[in-house]
């Protein structure tokens, strides 16, 4: 008597012995700055003269914060710009690399031309008022850059400021662009608007309150108590090409507006003394970039940046506030309790 066949033998599928391709990098393009910071009692009215205990030297500069933000939560980063010849810059290079940040692209400007500097005033309260002197960051580029190109090129995502020039920026978001590269802007840097050929290629557009509002058409008047006008400011700009506009608010958190949904927003930590908010913003925005390569959705990378930005006013400086991957994990989580 024949037997019936036996059924086919499942089959495990074997384990793949292809590692996972490795994270792609962020790629930071902007700023490099030492921070001259003098602690006062107030900021000085015009005109007015007040005195400072104490003189501290930090590294800082937008791109440079917003890198080492992003090293230090544990992202691949790769720093694109340009320092000096003189002890600021072997200063700058030193500590990206502490930060954990690839500085084979930060060249050295030509001979003469000091690394960046910017004066920042710090009050009681821990608000600030800076002046930059660009130096470098704005000193020439060169026109051709074959390994900053493949930096970019091959980055997850590309974050630019604007303190650099806007041709440096244009000419390295179009290059992301071509590559598939999604960029995010941050507004700081000038109080002039970005050219339309540069936002035209920005993905994520990401002014504060302030910028915000000079922004605005006939410039002022924006209530930044007001969710509605914040949003509807915001919206205004989508016309000029990002797909998204991500305002950092400060105390009140921050706010994204994209154009088939309503505004998403995020309120800030409480935290129990503000020292220093110089840098938050951009340890804002590098905690955002990173939290996106992640993966997570917009609202958990707002609340991840948000947690950053709490850990880093309540430390002086810019760069040596950043948190580390662990602080902000062990923050979210005593959130949670």
């Amino acid at each position: 008597m024949l037997r019936p066949p036996r059924p086919p033998r499942a089959t495990q599928p074997r384990a793949s012995s292809t590692p996972p391709p490795p994270p792609r990098p962020l790629a930071v393009l902007g700023g490099i700055n030492a921070d001259l910071v003098a602690r006062v009692a107030r900021l000085p009215a015009p005109g007015e003269t007040v005195t400072s205990p104490a003189l501290a030297t930090f590294p800082g500069g937008k791109g440079c914060n917003q890198a080492a933000a992003a090293g230090l939560l544990g992202w691949p980063t790769a720093m694109v710009g340009q320092v000096g010849g003189d002890g600021y810059g072997d200063m700058m290079l030193e500590a990206l690399v502490g930060a954990g940040v690839d500085v084979a692209c930060v060249r050295r400007a030509p001979s003469g031309v000091p690394t960046g500097t910017a004066i920042v005033l710090v009050d009681v309260r821990g608000e600030n008022c800076i002046v930059v002197s660009s130096g470098a960051n704005t000193a020439p580029w060169p026109e051709e850059d074959a390994d900053a190109d493949a930096v970019i090129a091959n980055a997850g995502l590309l974050l630019l400021q604007r303190e650099v020039s806007d041709a440096v920026n244009t000419r390295a978001a179009a290059v992301a662009v071509a590559a598939r590269v999604p960029v995010l802007l941050d507004a700081g840097g000038v109080d002039a608007p970005p050219p339309d050929a540069l936002l035209s290629l920005v993905h994520t557009f990401s002014p504060n309150e302030t910028e915000l509002e000079r922004l605005m058409d006939g410039g002022g008047g924006l209530c930044v108590d007001d969710d509605a006008a914040v949003a509807a400011a915001a919206s205004s700009l989508l016309a000029r090409g990002p797909s998204r506009i991500l305002v950092k608010r400060g105390a009140r958190g921050a706010m994204l507006v994209t154009a088939n949904a309503p505004p998403l927003l995020v309120p800030a930590f409480r935290v129990p003394r503000v020292i220093d908010t110089t840098g938050a913003g951009d340890c804002f925005t590098g905690a955002f970039a990173v939290a996106t390569l992640r993966g997570l959705p917009a609202a958990a990378a707002m609340r991840y940046a948000a947690a950053a930005a709490a850990l880093c006013v309540q430390r002086e400086g810019a760069l040596p506030s950043l948190p580390s991957a662990g602080e902000v994990e062990e923050f979210l989580l005593k959130e949670e309790e």
